[in-house]
């Protein structure tokens, strides 16, 4: 652990009337909903945010916004190197639960295992406009993190040659990836859901994602949540109209907003 990390983890335990592990939860998915609200601005995250803002109040909203500091710090410093996962594991924290099969890559196994992936991702290049990586049970998002990496020492711009969609059942490590991602300018989205039950709930746009799109638009089209019906008989008449989903996404390019004005409000 650095320093830096440290005084993360320091700041997430040193509140005696809340366990760590609920800190983290708190202060994670804080930051999961002030950035994806800068993503959507227009979308229901605003108003999530505000309600979640006014029931923790102002002191540990500011709290929290150092320890968003220090994590942009330490990515930064690191060169975008998994930061959440080591602390979400350390024994301080223990904002993980083993027994569900919670066990996050080694950042250099997971670097070594993007290096045999992409091997020929400069050559791919020649051949399409950008790479699609998907990542079924994300975790923190340390795979997604060192394929980042790996392609940038490869020439590949990450913020508008890669595409990610990444999906995990647990919304503590969609909100763990999220969060890392978006600090390290990914382009893509994060999903809440059940990769082997092919069960979607929500569906996440990264804050940069407008950067990949004004250059090739959103891969597939328009996304969105769609309940999962058996097959049936055709009725004799149409069934009504089943209305949108409340996290549709668009292919729309998304507007850039400071994430720092949803900590204190506007």
């Amino acid at each position: 652990m650095t320093p830096r990390a440290e005084r993360l983890i320091k700041g997430l335990t040193d509140d005696r009337g809340e366990p760590p592990s609920r800190m983290f939860e708190e202060w994670i998915d804080t930051m999961y909903t002030a950035l994806a609200a800068a993503a959507e601005p227009s979308g229901p995250w605003e108003d999530r945010y505000r309600r979640e803002a006014s029931r923790r109040g102002r002191a540990r909203l500011t709290r929290f916004a150092e320890l968003l500091a220090l994590l942009v710090e330490e990515l930064t410093a690191n060169g975008g190197r998994d930061v959440l996962g080591a602390i979400a594991t350390d024994d301080r924290v223990r904002a993980v639960n083993p027994a569900a099969g919670q066990f996050f890559t080694p950042p250099d196994v997971a670097r070594m295992m993007a290096a045999i992936t992409f091997h020929d991702a400069a050559h791919l290049l020649t051949t399409q406009p950008y790479l699609t990586i998907a990542e079924p049970a994300c975790g923190a998002g340390v795979m997604l993190l060192e394929t980042l990496r790996e392609l940038k020492d490869r020439g590949i711009d990450p913020h508008r040659q890669v595409w990610i969609d990444a999906t995990d059942v647990s919304r503590t490590c969609v909100a763990m990836t999220y969060v890392q991602l978006a600090l390290v300018g990914a382009a893509g989205v994060v999903r809440h859901g059940d990769t082997l039950r092919l069960d979607t709930w929500e569906i996440t746009r990264l804050p940069l994602t407008y950067l990949f799109e004004v250059a090739h638009g959103t891969p597939g089209g328009r996304i969105e949540i769609e309940p999962l019906l058996p097959e049936v008989e055709p009725a004799p008449a149409p069934p009504p109209p089943v209305a949108e989903a409340p996290f549709a996404l668009t292919g729309e390019p998304v507007r850039r907003r400071a994430v720092q004005s949803r900590l204190f409000g506007d």
